[in-house]
């Protein structure tokens, strides 16, 4: 079905990776019921964004480098970014106590790559066969999995919550 819905592109798609299941956000304090999301200033987009509306918090939609700054003044009170290791590396942590996980708003994004589909498409599928036997069982997970799975077994503190430390991956 996915290449019926490219065929008129004239391109082949292919899985190349995924960013990993998305966590919650950081929240500057703990969140233990519906009712303490109103009135919750939280930079998230989307959907996650309009479920917190609905659930009476406010949504502020700010680029990646204002982000960390307003949390920590407290024009936010909760954000939410990517994963552990691009989350570890903002800093969120010393902004923010409380790290919820899984994030239900993007629950596994899968990237992708295309291929013009022309007399070359099989020198492409036979590269692309090449490429994930290089890769072996990496190749399915990606990157930031494999570095959040590192940051964790890492961990000084097994008593500190995952991506606390800045360790030596940074």
């Amino acid at each position: 079905m996915w290449e019926e819905v490219y065929a008129p592109f004239n391109v082949v798609p292919r899985p190349q990776g995924n960013t990993g299941v998305q966590m919650g956000g950081w929240f500057r304090k703990e969140m233990n019921s519906l009712a303490d999301y109103k009135g919750l200033k939280m930079r998230i987009p989307g959907l996650g964004g309009k479920v917190i509306a609905k659930a009476g918090g406010t949504v502020v939609l700010l680029p990646g480098g204002e982000i960390f700054t307003s949390l920590e003044r407290g024009i936010l009170d909760a954000t939410e970014w990517v994963g552990p290791m691009h989350d570890l590396r903002m800093g969120f942590y010393k902004a923010a106590k409380y790290y919820d996980y899984p994030g239900w708003h993007e629950p596994g994004t899968t990237l992708e790559e295309e291929a013009e589909k022309d007399p070359m498409a099989r020198k492409v599928h036979d590269a692309f066969k090449k490429f994930k036997a290089q890769v072996g069982v990496w190749g399915s997970m990606s990157e930031n999995a494999y570095y959040n799975v590192i940051a964790d077994t890492f961990r000084p503190n097994r008593n500190e919550p995952p991506c606390s430390r800045t360790g030596a991956l940074l």
